[in-house]
């Protein structure tokens, strides 16, 4: 009866020890696919990046204020109040960090620019109802592109952004 019940113990205690080192081995796949949120990311000279966990993503959204505006159905996110050519976004649905190019694509609605829409601006005929908006550097895209989206005869407006690394733009 003695040897039953130690036999049974020990059966127990090994299913237990296993149990706990199986739970560790979750909790490190885990901790690698969802970093903790003091964790950086490192890029490294060939533009790709390396991570202590898997991405900065949860680091740049714990932000305390980011601001956000649409271009084509992406949620483009800055940390700044302004957001000028040659800024830096995270677009959301790419889950990427790029820079503004300071081209804004408009789609009309109309197969001519209504007078005055452009004013001011280098503006490019791509196709029948795309043009091309330039920027200059000290223009808030922001603050432009609302005003456009107000405008009845646009469609659409989609900010340019690169996407290649960072540290090959300057």
């Amino acid at each position: 009866m003695k040897k039953t019940i130690i036999s049974a113990l020990s059966l127990i205690t090994v299913v237990l020890l296993s149990a706990c080192n199986h739970e560790t081995q979750l909790e490190n796949k885990t901790e690698k696919l969802h970093p903790k949120k003091n964790e950086t990311m490192k890029v490294s000279k060939e533009g790709t990046s390396q991570n202590k966990g898997a991405d900065n993503i949860e680091k740049y959204m714990s932000e305390e204020k980011l601001n956000s505006i649409n271009s084509s159905g992406d949620k483009l996110t800055f940390k700044s109040d302004k957001l000028f050519k040659g800024g830096i976004i995270y677009n959301q649905n790419l889950k990427q960090n790029g820079v503004v190019t300071g081209t804004l694509t408009v789609t009309l609605s109309t197969n001519k620019i209504p007078s005055n829409l452009f004013e001011g601006y280098k503006v490019k005929k791509l196709t029948t109802h795309n043009y091309m908006l330039l920027i200059e550097k000290n223009i808030d895209i922001v603050t432009l592109t609302k005003k456009l989206k107000n405008h009845e005869a646009i469609e659409n407006i989609e900010i340019s952004v690169d996407y290649s690394p960072i540290e090959t733009h300057y």
